[in-house]
């Protein structure tokens, strides 16, 4: 299964490949085969050309060129979904939804790919993309002050800040408690910080080695800065592994790592070394690396 799997990514990453035209990737083809709107940039699939590694680094450069430029100009709250007004009548109005409206859920994916490729759009499309952000913009809009819905209306919209309000797609009827509002900018937040998985359990990897960092939750927490680095995690299971490249300034060959759990410490870099931690205290696993001496 694992195989074919495998083989499956393969040809899929060939076919989106493919449909590279010259600025962006296709959004779809019609069944003739011709390019939907081959003219219009539409964001909910371009980050996951970066992040599944399809996109060359040239075409990354180009690519994230037009995201600024198209989606992101103009816009206070993030990314556009599309980049022009088209609408359908009755159904829709510029600026709002699916034509051209601006989605956390989305605007997520974009932060993510865009971290150690273009880190400083990250972190500007990350604050755009808060409720402090949206009040500051437009204190007079109550919605997106503590909560918000699935997406805004962008700048285009006649009724930019709030949320989308047609016949058959009424957001504006219960324009709050979408959980996307919250939890993107935590996930990317995560991703910001290096935070990710994998099979064995967290990599710490941040792109800019030098930013003090600080994430603090029930289950998670991690401070990452010129004193080394903390962190705490609450998961069931007996043996976890951790990936830290560590921050600048800090050296694997001097530095003390201390836990509430047996660790085994891995140098695999000069600045990255592997945790190996088993058996957790209360189902958590806390640790600090600090310089030596420190």
């Amino acid at each position: 299964l694992a195989a074919e799997a495998s083989a499956l990514a393969v040809s899929l990453k060939a076919a989106v490949a493919a449909q590279w035209l010259d600025r962006w990737f296709a959004r779809a083809l019609r069944g003739s085969g011709e390019v939907l709107a081959a003219d219009t940039l539409f964001l909910e699939h371009q980050p996951w050309t970066i992040l599944a590694g399809i996109a060359t680094e040239s075409q990354q450069t180009t690519l994230l060129d037009a995201i600024d430029a198209e989606l992101r100009t103009d816009s206070p709250l993030g990314a556009r979904v599309r980049g022009d007004s088209a609408s359908i009548p009755m159904l829709s109005v510029p600026g709002e939804g699916l034509f051209g409206g601006i989605w956390p859920s989305i605007n997520h994916t974009l932060i993510w790919a865009t971290v150690r490729a273009r880190p400083e759009l990250a972190w500007n499309e990350f604050e755009r993309n808060t409720l402090w952000s949206h009040t500051q913009t437009y204190p007079e809009v109550w919605v997106g002050a503590w909560s918000g819905p699935d997406a805004y209306n962008s700048d285009v919209s006649p009724h930019p800040g709030y949320t989308n309000a047609q016949a058959l797609f009424p957001g504006q009827r219960y324009p709050i408690r979408n959980m996307h509002v919250h939890s993107q900018p935590l996930l990317s937040f995560l991703r910001l910080a290096g935070v990710e998985t994998d099979v064995s359990g967290l990599l710490i990897h941040p792109a800019d080695r030098a930013r003090e960092l600080r994430l603090e939750a029930p289950t998670f927490g991690l401070s990452y800065g010129a004193t080394g680095v903390t962190c705490h995690l609450a998961t069931l299971g007996t043996s976890i592994a951790f990936d830290i490249v560590l921050p600048e300034g800090m050296s694997s060959d001097a530095i003390e790592v201390t836990s509430t759990a047996q660790v085994e410490t891995t140098v695999i870099a000069p600045a990255n070394i592997r945790l190996e931690l088993t058996e957790p205290v209360a189902a958590e696993w806390r640790f600090t690396i600090a310089p030596a001496g420190g």
